[in-house]
């Protein structure tokens, strides 16, 4: 997640997404904070896919996100992650 270029990261938030775990949660919120939305989007949907809890405090963060994908995908995610 801290690779330079963006795609990468892409990548490796899905990638978090599907093997799961908190311990990815902090770098996939971290996510938010960059200007490329595929990313937020990326970020937002691997959060709902761990469903871990610890990923509420940095969807809540981002869920006035200025693109309305993202903030879909985060309340998607916070639904997920209440439920854990």
């Amino acid at each position: 997640m801290a690779d330079p270029v963006w795609q990468v990261r892409v990548m490796a938030a899905s990638a978090l997404g599907k093997v799961g775990g908190s311990a990815a949660v902090p770098a996939l919120g971290g996510a938010f904070e960059h200007e490329i939305s595929n990313l937020r989007k990326e970020a937002a949907a691997a959060l709902g896919e761990i469903g871990d809890q610890s990923g509420l405090v940095w969807l809540q963060r981002a869920a006035n996100d200025p693109d309305p994908d993202v903030r879909k995908l985060i309340q998607w995610a916070m639904e997920r992650c209440k439920a854990a």
